[in-house]
This record gives structure tokens, sequence and C-alpha cells, in this order.
């Protein structure tokens, strides 16, 4: 048997993190989220696999990396 709260079936992987964003929407601030594919994101793509490969506790970006230059 499913339990489910609010849509949501409660032992889903992302529970918890759509439960989180369904808080933010009862703060009082302004803002909107935008879906973005996997595919058009570029640079947050390239970000996660630097993170994986060299796990840096903070890297500082000046310039946009060769690859990330799409225009």
């Amino acid at each position: 048997m499913e339990h489910q709260k609010n849509g949501v079936i409660s032992f889903h992987i992302f529970y918890p993190l759509i439960q989180k964003i369904r808080s933010f929407l009862h703060l009082h601030w302004k803002f909107t989220f935008r879906h973005s594919l996997h595919e058009r994101n570029a640079c947050v793509d390239w970000l996660a696999k630097k993170e994986i490969v060299e796990n840096d506790h903070l890297l500082i970006l000046n310039t946009c990396r060769p690859k990330l230059n799409i225009y």
C-alpha cells in the first residue's frame, strides 16, 4: 500500500526534497522555479562532473571555461 501525502509517495527517494521545496512556497518571499533540461545546462553539468572528479572545497571561476563557451 502506498502512503501518500499531498500527492507524493512518502517513501519516494525525492520525497524530502519535494517537501522542502513545497515548504518554500509558504514563505513570504518572491521567487520562481524554472526547470532546465540536463542536456541544456552545460555549466551545471560540467561543475557536477568536476566535483565528482576533483572534490574541491572551493572553486572560484573568474572566466568561463573554454568548453563552456557555447555562444
